[in-house]
């Protein structure tokens, strides 16, 4: 990266409390309480503009990706000592 490299693709999540959020490419999924809310950071860098109604299937998705990726860290933090 220091020398011009990019990164490679990947999925990010993230958890605080009840509220999460996935971002794979240009998408964004917020869960906050019972909303969720979809962006195209490409092309809304200030997450101004929920999608969320023109991409059901993707919210699907990323949703799936999400629980899967929960299961994965809980399993990791069942075996931490305390």
């Amino acid at each position: 990266l220091l020398e011009g490299g990019t990164l490679p693709e990947r999925t990010l999540y993230w958890k605080i409390g009840d509220e999460w959020a996935v971002r794979q490419g240009p998408w964004k999924l917020v869960k906050d309480g019972d909303k969720k809310a979809l962006f195209n950071l490409d092309k809304d860098i200030g997450e101004t503009r929920d999608v969320s109604s023109d991409h059901s299937d993707l919210i699907k998705e990323l949703t799936q990706d999400y629980r899967e990726w929960e299961k994965e860290v809980s399993s990791y933090a069942e075996r931490w000592p305390d």
